[in-house]
């Protein structure tokens, strides 16, 4: 609450700070986008968009022309844009991995009623295939034959 209603530059000291400790985030900050990238194209351009904007928040507390409370409240409202971007690329990623996953699921459920069709068919086959056994039994003059 004090930065938000602080309303004096900072000192030149805290703007050298400030400049120093930006410039040792940057390397972990280029690490995370390549990485996020990677798996999640749509957040790490949501990142990206929001480091940008903050830098350039930073760059005019830094050269002193905006108050603490001035960039405390643009950074907040980069943070809340950032979030949505980021909420938004997140959304469209469940998606499509929704779409993937319920179309797998039909792939699979297809495969199973082939297999099962299949599976009738062979069994029809075999069965008409199947070796018949005619057994015979006589009495006389009287023959009895049975196939199997």
């Amino acid at each position: 609450m004090r930065q938000l209603t602080d309303e004096t530059l900072p000192t030149m000291e805290e703007a050298r700070l400030l400049a120093e400790r930006h410039d040792q985030i940057v390397p972990c900050r280029k690490r995370a986008y390549e990485q996020m990238m990677v798996v999640a194209p749509g957040i790490a351009n949501a990142l990206l968009n929001g480091w940008t904007e903050w830098d350039a928040n930073l760059a005019q507390l830094v050269e002193r022309k905006i108050t603490w409370a001035q960039a405390t409240r643009r950074s907040q409202d980069i943070g809340a844009q950032t979030r949505a971007e980021a909420r938004a690329a997140d959304q469209q990623i469940t998606g499509e991995l929704r779409a993937e996953h319920e179309a797998e699921l039909d792939r699979r459920q297809q495969a199973a009623e082939a297999l099962m069709q299949w599976s009738a068919q062979q069994q029809m086959i075999n069965s008409l295939n199947r070796p018949t056994f005619t057994t015979c039994n006589a009495m006389g003059t009287f023959v009895n034959c049975m196939s199997h």
